[in-house]
């Protein structure tokens, strides 16, 4: 008990160390990966201030004013498997043009070197 205690707290203190000196200069904040789902619609829309997809839930208010104004420093990202599919959702929710879209054509280590580059980018 007494080892994994150590190691956690060393553990701790690494990640910690090392959240803060590697991921302030990230390129971006989030990136939705499987962005064309469900959920992945539901959170572009949210982060576009697109209302008009929340028409399932009683979540209109989750796009106050406010709250969109803090959501304008967000710098996000969308990831999928096809860029069309990806392209057409940007355009559904009114994202911004100048969204970033990566593809990842399958979860496998022949991609693997794509999803590093692309998690490499992300806070």
């Amino acid at each position: 008990l007494k080892n994994t205690k150590n190691k956690h707290t060393r553990l701790k203190n690494m990640n910690s160390n090392n959240s803060n000196n590697n991921t302030q200069n990230r390129e971006f904040d989030l990136i939705i990966w499987g962005a064309t789902g469900f959920t992945g619609k539901l959170a572009c829309a949210y982060l576009s201030n697109d209302r008009s997809k929340f028409y399932s839930y009683n979540l209109q208010n989750v796009c106050t004013s406010q709250n969109k104004k803090d959501r304008r420093t967000i710098k996000w990202a969308v990831a999928g498997r096809s860029k069309s599919k990806l392209s057409s959702l940007l355009s559904s929710v009114s994202a911004p043009s100048s969204t970033p879209i990566f593809v990842i054509p399958s979860i496998d280590d022949a991609n693997k070197p794509l999803i590093d580059d692309m998690v490499s980018k992300t806070k």
